[in-house]
């Protein structure tokens, strides 16, 4: 009897020890099946974040100008939209101070290229590089009706624009790390800037400024000796501007002629030219102004460290060199008809260019003929960059850069036409800038917060992870701030059945079968030409390009066949 009873103690143990093992041997094995799915669906939300990371930028960077254009979520779900769970994203800039790094752009020489006309591409100014890649391209009106001419360019690097076809001086930077957001980049990398590249004028963050003349045609513009303010005048209002490197009106002088083109000498003396036998000294300091009469005056530059100008004279087809002290002509040498844009190096070596012979010609101080070649179509201005390299640009869009004894150097087309004749690289004022090197400076960049995500959940979650990654938001080529990707990830039911039946509407395929338990009543219904997937209260739009059948499916665990016939989509039960 003990025994029996021995052994029925030791069968009910070792019931009970199996009955233990295999409730948390399937305990356990649910824990795991549930941490493989978690897993499962945390790598989901990560390739989830590689298309929008892709989408709207590259290698964990996001452009600004994408995340600000996108609306709502629109264009995220255009490329990252999954098939059975919803998700919502958060993108956090963070605030911090950002210390930019000297940027060199590449090689040594640059120029300030004025596209002049009003339109497409036009009404702008481009920073080029020798090898003809274009850095930038900036509107200098806000609808594209300038008409830039007259460029002066100070100490460091930023140009100074005056647009002919209203009454505004614009100021633009040189150094990218100045500018205050987005501005106009070579995005594709084919050494253009293309007219969707662009930033419009009232937008673009390298736009210092713009100061209002309050009169018409801003022909004359140059830098004072300060190298940091600059003159401007108005050819409508014979009136010359005094502006200070901020973009405040000074003083203004009224002129006796029209300005049409400025220097000032090295004793701070501006020398206006007319388009006329008119000469205009300027003295700011007591406001003298004075006329000599000359044969004529068009382009004009100053000497170095010299007392002397020199100026073209148009349809006389002449350079003059023209003594700043003595008030008289030194010599007067051919150049050809249409004798327009003037440069004269540190050697007081003079170069002018004749727009209708297509010719650059260079004479020394004395006025003896050095050299004489053919440049591209229309020239119209000259100047010399900081590797002593000399600058032309014509009307035909053509660039041709010469070294000192007229040996051509490069030769390449900017879009579109170029009509200046005054200082484009810096060389009146000394501008030593090196193709974007410029100082180190700091700026704060603030919290700011991007949100977007789908948020038409169903009645049960089964699933709800998080995960995050770093980013970089990209305002422009030098301006990086750090910040994080979040997204949000939720799978239930609803979200399951409507990825089964999208799979039908946005394929070829014609038959899908699924074994689905409905633990909630769910219905297909068509509501204004739309179809609806619902369970419970909760619905998902369903875009399809076949015609739904209306159904109902019951609490109930069972297959569902789904099938294409007739452009209409029917649903069929086995239970």
């Amino acid at each position: 009897m003990t025994s029996i009873f021995t052994i029925l103690i030791s069968i009910a143990i070792t019931i009970i020890t199996i009955s233990i093992f295999l409730y948390y041997n399937e305990k356990t094995k649910t824990k795991y099946l549930e941490s493989f799915e978690k897993e499962n669906f945390r790598r989901e939300l990560h390739l989830i974040g590689e298309k929008i990371i892709s989408c709207l930028g590259e290698k964990n960077v996001l452009y600004y100008e994408n995340l600000e254009k996108t609306n709502g979520y629109k264009e995220i779900l255009d490329c990252a939209i999954p098939e059975d769970f919803d998700y919502n994203v958060t993108i956090i800039q963070f605030q911090k101070n950002v210390t930019s790094s000297p940027q060199r752009f590449g090689g040594c020489g640059w120029a300030w290229i004025v596209n002049s006309g009003s339109g497409k591409l036009q009404s702008s100014v481009s920073l080029v590089i020798e090898d003809g890649k274009e850095l930038r391209r900036h509107y200098t009106h806000h609808n594209k009706a300038g008409n830039p001419s007259r460029t002066a360019v100070d100490y460091e690097g930023n140009i100074w624009i005056g647009n002919r076809g209203d009454s505004y001086l614009v100021k633009i930077y040189f150094d990218k790390r100045k500018c205050k957001e987005m501005t106009s980049e070579d995005k594709n990398n084919d050494g253009k800037i293309d007219e969707n590249e662009m930033i419009d004028f009232d937008k673009d963050g390298c736009i210092a400024f713009k100061v209002d003349l309050r009169c018409n045609n801003v022909r004359a513009v140059c830098i004072d000796v300060d190298k940091k303010s600059v003159y401007a005048g108005c050819w409508d209002g014979r009136k010359i501007f005094k502006i200070s490197e901020n973009g405040k009106i000074e003083r203004y002088w009224n002129l006796p002629a029209s300005p049409y083109g400025c220097v000032v000498d090295d004793n701070g003396i501006v020398w206006i030219s007319t388009l006329s036998n008119r000469l205009i000294r300027l003295d700011p300091k007591n406001d003298e102004i004075k006329v000599i009469q000359v044969p004529f005056t068009y382009g004009i530059w100053k000497c170095k460290n010299k007392d002397c100008i020199a100026f073209t004279t148009w349809d006389r087809g002449t350079v003059v060199l023209f003594n700043t002290t003595t008030e008289k002509i030194i010599w007067e040498k051919g150049v050809g008809p249409q004798a327009r844009g003037v440069f004269i190096d540190e050697e007081t070596n003079v170069y002018a260019v004749s727009s209708a012979t297509n010719n650059i010609v260079k004479y020394d101080e004395k006025g003896v003929l050095k050299a004489s070649t053919t440049t591209c179509g229309i020239p119209t201005g000259v100047s010399q960059d900081v590797c002593g390299n000399l600058w032309v640009a014509c009307m035909d869009g053509g660039i041709k850069i010469f070294d000192k004894n007229l040996t051509e150097l490069n030769s390449f087309i900017v879009p579109t036409y170029h009509y200046q004749y005054t200082d484009f690289t810096g060389f009146q004022v000394g501008t030593e800038v090196e193709v974007g090197i410029s100082k180190v400076i700091e700026v704060v960049v603030n919290e700011r917060k991007w949100e977007f995500g789908v948020n038409e959940r169903g009645p049960k979650i089964d699933l709800k992870e998080t995960i995050s990654l770093p980013v970089a938001i990209k305002y422009n080529e030098t301006f990086i701030a750090d910040g994080m990707l979040i997204i949000s990830g939720y799978k239930g039911f609803l979200e399951n059945f409507y990825s089964f039946l999208k799979k039908l509407c946005n394929s070829d395929i014609t038959e899908v079968n699924k074994l689905f338990e409905f633990k909630y009543k769910t219905f297909i219904k068509k509501e204004n030409n739309r179809f609806k997937v619902c369970s419970e209260d909760n619905c998902k739009e369903l875009s399809c390009k076949y015609e739904i059948e209306e159904a109902t499916f019951e609490k109930g665990k069972y297959i569902v066949s789904a099938k294409v016939k007739d452009y209409k989509i029917s649903f069929y039960r086995n239970y």
